[in-house]
């Protein structure tokens, strides 16, 4: 399967004194990191909430021992089968 899901994440400061040009410095590691696993065209940040937004797509694989009930899913990531 594949399959979608939105994420909202506010990332606080470890510094509760951070002035505006390290929060401009955080908040852009951030997105930069964000844009490199998840895609730039699924991330964006919102200013005035202070929130990042992400549409994760991953593909999954589903188990049942019957077919009909009980399944079991695991996320297939290509980091983890190397």
């Amino acid at each position: 399967l594949t399959y979608s899901n939105l994420l909202k994440m506010k990332v606080h400061p470890t510094n509760p004194d951070e002035n505006a040009e390290e929060k401009k410095r955080r908040v852009g590691i951030l997105k930069s990191s964000f844009d490199q696993k998840f895609g730039a065209e699924n991330v964006s940040y919102d200013e005035k909430t202070d929130f990042f937004a992400i549409k994760a797509v991953e593909k999954v694989c589903g188990v049942s021992t019957n077919g009909r009930d009980q399944w079991k899913f695991v996320t297939l990531k290509k980091d983890v089968l190397r």
